[in-house]
């Protein structure tokens, strides 16, 4: 007869002191744990594919124009990933390096696309601009010639031009005190120049002393370069 410690889980047997039948409970099975470095793997490899997986999207986006803009916070994401990854498993000495080194060659890859984008279109984008230039100086100059035959009409209506503290404005809002004001002399609000800065007033002026001066800081928006456009020295 068997005792009750050699008997197997399930069974029924008999004490041997009491006489009874007793059923040895079945015990619940319980698999041995991982080992630490199985683990470490496993995460390792996840990173890996993540980064991958980012990597090809990138690559798949970097060429599609516009589009294309999205791929590189995409490819960084991704060679971040792929470097954690490639991080735990050096440090952790295990030899699944691949799929991390592969999603960082992936997103490189994307983001060398999206330079080599930039580098083509960079030139065209200048030529562009380079041939828009002069429309848009010539823009400037018909503007501030529509300027000069309105204030030319409000000093018709008014007996005088604006001040430089009534400014522009005084063409489409009748300023505080002052007779003779008929009508909007522009339509619509004061208009920007093609740079997108307002355009400069003042009067009297320092250039033509007996009128005002109206003037644009040209192309670089910055004052006293040779590219300004003015009243008095117009090109």
């Amino acid at each position: 007869m068997l005792s009750v410690p050699e008997a197997k889980a399930g069974q029924s047997e008999t004490c041997p002191k009491c006489n009874n039948v007793c059923q040895i409970p079945a015990m619940p099975y319980q698999p041995p744990p991982l080992p630490a470095n199985v683990a470490t793997s496993k995460g390792t490899s996840g990173l890996g594919i993540a980064a991958l997986v980012l990597g090809i999207i990138a690559c798949l986006t970097a060429w599609i124009p516009l589009l294309g803009i999205v791929a590189v916070p995409i490819a960084v994401i991704g060679l971040v990933l792929g470097a954690l990854g490639l991080v735990f498993s050096l440090v952790g000495r295990r030899s699944q390096i691949g799929m991390p080194v592969s999603g960082i060659i992936v997103c490189g890859v994307a983001i060398g696309i999206q330079i080599a984008w930039g580098a083509a279109i960079l030139p065209f984008a200048r030529q562009f601009t380079v041939r828009t230039e002069p429309a848009r100086i010539a823009h400037a100059v018909t503007q501030i010639d529509n300027f000069k035959a309105a204030l030319n009409m409000f000093e018709v209506d008014c007996g005088r031009y604006p001040t430089t503290e009534e400014g522009l404005q005084a063409l489409i809002e009748q300023p505080p005190g002052v007779e003779g004001w008929k009508q909007p002399y522009i339509e619509g609000k004061v208009p920007s120049d093609p740079w997108g800065n307002p355009y400069l007033y003042r009067c009297p002026g320092l250039h033509n002393h007996e009128e005002f001066d109206l003037f644009s800081y040209g192309p670089d928006g910055k004052p006293g370069t040779a590219d300004d456009i003015d009243n008095w020295s117009q090109k």
